[in-house]
C-alpha cells in the first residue's frame, strides 16, 4: 500500500506512507531513499485500502 498525504512533517511537501510485504509501515518525507520505518507489524492488512 501506498498513500500520499498532505505535509505531515511540516517541510512544505507532501508525504508517503507505505507497507510492504515485510508488514512494516514506512514513513517517506520524500521520493527518494527507502523511508523511515515507523511500525513493525500490523498494516498489511491495510492493502485492500491502496
Amino acid at each position: 500500500m501506498i498513500a500520499a498525504l498532505p505535509d505531515v512533517n511540516g517541510d512544505g511537501k507532501s508525504d508517503i506512507w507505505s507497507s510492504g510485504g515485510d508488514t512494516k509501515l514506512y514513513f517517506h518525507s520524500n521520493i527518494q531513499g527507502p523511508g523511515t520505518e515507523v511500525g513493525t507489524s500490523g498494516w498489511q492488512n491495510f492493502s485492500a485500502l491502496s
